[in-house]
């Protein structure tokens, strides 16, 4: 499913994947745990994204709070992940669950019968 591919789509795709999920996750933790929490899943996640939180942010609109700047992260690595990185790497992407991160865990899921 993902063989079609290139190495660096897949490398980069990754990259991208895993730093979308985690300022959703971030995103998510902040609305139910406060901002300057001690909760060590927050902490982590939130190291995770504070390099790219800290680039979006000249890219973000002046209007944006800064609890929803996860939330704005991640639509702009989503975007960068479906229609850039295919463009710039020549490879399709159909659908979200067709994108290389999400169909390496869709095939794991479907490898322990979970799907």
């Amino acid at each position: 499913m993902v063989s079609h591919v290139p190495a660096l789509g897949i490398l980069l795709d990754l990259l991208f994947g895993i730093l979308m999920w985690a300022s959703c996750a971030q995103f998510l933790m902040t609305i139910f745990v406060n901002e300057d929490s001690k909760f060590m899943l927050l902490g982590i996640v939130r190291k995770t994204t504070s390099g790219a939180l800290f680039v979006v942010r000249y890219i973000a609109p002046s209007f944006l709070v800064n609890k929803v700047m996860p939330l704005y992260l991640a639509f702009v690595l989503f975007i960068l992940r479906f229609y850039a990185l295919p463009a710039i790497l020549t490879y399709d992407v159909v659908s979200f669950s067709a994108m290389p991160l999400e169909a390496l865990v869709k095939g794991v899921f479907i490898d322990f019968g979970l799907l």
